[in-house]
C-alpha cells in the first residue's frame, strides 16, 4: 500500500515532538529514520490485524494510533505466555537455554519501548528455537519466540527431567556449557526411535538391537517414502502428547537427514 508523503511526515513531526519534549529541541537524522521505521511498524501491525481500520481513505494517524495498541496487546499476551513458561520451567542444565530463556528475556518486559523503538526486540535470542522465526522483529518476534518456547516446553514436560538429561550426556559429555542447539531435536529424534522400535517412548532409551529395527524400518525406502513416515509418526506422536498440531512437523527432513 502506497501511504500519503504528507501525511507521513507530519505523523513523524508530531512522533519526534513528543519524543524530545523531555530531552532537547531536536533530534538527529537518524533517530528521526528509526522513529519513521517506529511509525510504519504500527501501521503495518494495523493492517496485518484482522478487523482492524485499514482503506485508502483511513488517516495514517488512525492506523498508527490502532496498530500502537495492537503492538502493546502483542506485549500483554508475550507477558502472559512467559510467566507460563517460567513457573514450570526446567532447563536441564543446559546453560545457553537457561541464560536465554531466565536470564535474557526479562530485560525485553523492561526496556521496550512500544511507542518509539517498537521494531526493536531488543535480545538476541541465542536459544534458537525449533524453527526459526523469520521477517518478524520487535513484539511480534518475541511473542511467536515465546509461543514456540512455550510449544516446546509441553513437549519436553513429557519426558522426565533425568531421561532428558541422560539424551543430552550421549550427545554431549560437556553439553552444559557446549551445547548450542535446540534440545527438542534429540528428544524428539529419541522418541521417534522408540516409536518405530515398539519400546515405551517415555523412557528415551535406544539400544544397537533397536537401531538395527529402525534401519529396517527404511531399509529400500525413497526420500519422499521415508518423509511420508516420519511425518506420519510426529502426527502420532503430537495426538499422543496432546501437543501443538503440526509444530514439530518442522523437524520431519532434520530427522530424516540425521538417520
Amino acid at each position: 500500500m502506497v501511504y500519503n508523503e504528507e501525511e507521513l511526515l507530519r505523523l513523524l513531526d508530531q512522533v519526534i515532538k513528543k519524543s524530545v519534549s523531555y530531552e532537547s529541541s531536536s533530534v538527529t537524522y537518524e533517530r528521526a529514520q528509526e522513529l519513521m521505521d517506529g511509525i510504519m511498524y504500527h501501521i503495518e501491525a494495523c493492517g496485518a490485524e484482522e478487523g482492524s481500520l485499514r482503506d485508502e481513505n483511513t488517516p495514517l494517524e488512525v492506523l498508527y494510533q490502532q496498530g500502537l495498541e495492537i503492538t502493546k496487546k502483542k506485549v500483554y499476551r508475550a507477558k502472559a505466555v512467559y510467566t507460563k513458561i517460567i513457573e514450570d520451567f526446567r532447563d536441564y542444565g543446559v546453560e545457553n537455554y537457561r541464560e536465554t530463556i531466565l536470564k535474557g528475556m526479562p530485560a525485553f518486559f523492561l526496556n521496550y519501548d512500544p511507542i518509539y523503538l517498537p521494531q526493536n526486540h531488543i535480545l538476541t535470542l541465542d536459544y534458537p528455537p525449533l524453527h526459526q522465526v523469520v521477517d518478524k522483529r520487535g513484539a511480534d518476534l518475541i511473542l511467536e519466540y515465546l509461543e514456540d518456547i512455550r510449544a516446546e516446553q509441553h513437549f519436553l514436560n513429557r519426558f522426565s527431567e533425568n531421561a532428558i538429561i541422560q539424551v543430552l550426556e550421549e550427545v554431549s559429555s560437556d553439553y552444559r556449557q557446549d551445547y548450542m542447539d535446540n534440545i527438542v531435536y534429540c528428544i524428539l529424534r529419541q522418541a521417534l526411535f522408540c516409536m518405530i522400535a515398539g519400546k515405551r517412548m517415555e523412557s528415551l532409551e535406544v539400544d544397537a538391537e533397536d537401531k538395527e529395527e529402525i534401519e529396517a524400518f527404511f531399509a529400500g525406502d525413497t526420500k519422499e517414502k521415508a518423509l511420508a513416515k516420519i511425518k506420519r509418526l510426529i502426527e502420532m506422536l503430537e495426538e499422543r502428547l496432546d501437543l501443538r498440531e503440526g509444530y514439530f512437523q518442522s523437524y520431519a527432513l532434520e530427522f530424516y537427514a540425521r538417520l
